[in-house]
């Protein structure tokens, strides 16, 4: 791989990452967004649930082996390096995101706290994500730390897109900030709308248009 291509992988890859945090500091920063531990800790958990999004989604992109991404990266085996990097980083920041959300109520009470955590079954956007997290976190934790055969890694990997469609239907009915901020909620449905795309290509209809 040339210096150059790798040099215009890095800014590529970075600016890939700045954009939703340029859209959160634009379009959701206010003078009182670090001034206590509160406001912090849930600002911390916006930014973590926007940069875990978008390494999930930069995943199932990866995953669809175009030829053209593989050619411009430097080969299938740099992107089966690259795909293993970002899913541990998009696992960090996503499961990072709830907890920092969650701290920000223990100012008021732990009970606060865990029913943020755990909140009502009528709350359905936010199970939506719980469920998404857990599915995400145990079929990484398969893939990294389990040793299975090649064909039973496959079925976990095309699982993994099930997380994906739980955390879009999440974004797409969650009430609060994301939903107030029209720029933001379209940026994330976007971008995971693709994801999905990426996942219906590789996985489901493959036999048919992948060669």
């Amino acid at each position: 791989m040339k210096l150059w291509q790798k040099t215009i992988g890095v800014i590529i890859f970075f600016s890939y990452l700045a954009i939703p945090v340029f859209i959160w500091i634009k379009l959701s920063f206010t003078p009182v967004s670090f001034v206590n531990f509160a406001n912090s800790s849930r600002s911390l958990g916006q930014i973590l649930g926007l940069l875990g999004v978008s390494l999930f989604t930069l995943n199932f992109i990866l995953a669809a082996r175009l030829r053209m991404i593989e050619d411009w990266i430097g080969g299938l085996n740099r992107v089966y390096i690259l795909h293993h990097q970002i899913g541990a980083y998009a696992l960090i920041f996503l499961l990072f995101h709830p907890l920092f959300l969650t701290l920000q109520y223990l100012v008021i009470s732990v009970v606060a706290a865990a029913q943020f955590l755990l909140p009502p079954t009528a709350e359905i956007a936010v199970w939506l994500g719980i469920g998404a997290l857990i599915t995400l976190t145990i079929l990484l934790i398969i893939t990294f730390f389990f040793r299975i055969e090649y064909q039973r890694w496959k079925i976990t990997h095309r699982l993994l897109g099930v997380s994906l469609l739980l955390a879009f239907l999440h974004v797409l009915t969650i009430s609060g900030d994301l939903s107030s901020n029209l720029i933001q909620r379209l940026y994330l449905l976007t971008v995971m709308g693709i994801g999905l795309l990426a996942w219906f290509y590789r996985s489901l209809l493959h036999k048919w248009l992948v060669k």
